[in-house]
């Protein structure tokens, strides 16, 4: 059986880099896998891939996403070379250029990457065809440019591309009726986003406004995929959070109640007490008593 040799990222990227985009002309390249992820673009030239044993034609204008450890190997037809955009990044690295300010990215991301795990057909990488990747080619060789010269501010201008072609790549997949679609999977990302915002931030003002901003999606459509998924209006999770940590704060604090009010986002004391009765059947004060005994 033919080794698969195991490629690090730190090979092809500059040791200060999360991201390193290449173009370069290829030959034959042998089984492989690697421990980043991989955006390739066909710039010119045709050959064959084989993934998982499945050998597969591949010419200009085709666009894969390559998953990490996905045993996989290439060549161009004998006597020509294949000219190839690579985009590479690990996984761990993408909350650096992600961020938690770009719920609409992590959704997109997390889908994609959902999709080498459908129950519905598992696979190992995404493949786009013909004419649908030409802005990819665009961005990816402006990419290249800005990565070659390296010039004042690089990797701020990387990382903003990266998040284009993440959004590219996640419109390409939703249009294409090749490709195994799973709404809702869609729907529950922007649900878990959602909510980890709502716990990250419930100290602040947040609206099912703001909420459905982050998301892309009208206010109604936010709330009908926010009250399906969790079975509460987007107040009521709120309102929970919001609860659940003040309790924990008047467990382990000694804060005054209207400064744990405070600090969940209740400004209203009084809005605050009748809350907090309503979910735990008692006052601020009777509850900290009682966890105290």
């Amino acid at each position: 059986m033919q080794e698969t040799e195991i490629l690090q990222a730190s090979r092809f990227m500059r040791p200060d880099d999360e991201i390193a985009v290449l173009h370069t002309r290829s030959g034959a390249c042998g089984l492989h896998a690697h421990d980043f992820i991989e955006f390739a673009y066909i710039d010119a030239g045709k050959g064959y891939h084989i993934i998982n044993g499945q050998r597969d034609t591949i010419q200009k204008g085709d666009f894969f996403i390559i998953n990490t450890y996905v045993p996989h190997e290439y060549a161009p037809d004998p006597g020509t070379e294949m000219v190839v955009y690579n985009c590479i990044f690990r996984p761990d690295s993408l909350g650096l250029f992600l961020g938690e300010e770009n719920d609409f990215v992590n959704v997109a991301y997390r889908y994609l990457l959902h999709s080498f795990y459908a129950e519905e057909a598992p696979r190992h990488y995404i493949k786009f065809t013909g004419g649908k990747s030409r802005k990819i080619n665009r961005l990816l060789a402006d990419m290249h440019e800005e990565y070659q010269g390296r010039e004042k501010g690089y990797k701020q201008v990387l990382h903003s591309d990266l998040v284009k072609l993440l959004i590219l790549a996640f419109r390409m997949y939703e249009q294409d009726g090749a490709q195994v679609q799973s709404p809702p999977m869609l729907k529950q990302l922007v649900v878990e986003n959602a909510l980890q915002y709502m716990q990250a931030h419930y100290s602040g003002e947040i609206t099912c406004e703001s909420l459905a901003e982050r998301a892309y999606m009208s206010v109604s459509h936010f709330n009908k995929v926010f009250k399906e998924g969790t079975g509460q209006t987007v107040l009521h999770a709120l309102r929970d959070i919001r609860i659940r940590e003040a309790c924990r704060m008047l467990r382990i604090t000694s804060l005054p109640v209207a400064q744990v009010a405070q600090q969940v986002g209740y400004a209203d004391l009084k809005h605050f007490y009748k809350l907090f009765g309503q979910l735990t059947g008692s006052t601020p004060g009777a509850y900290r008593q009682k966890q105290a005994e």
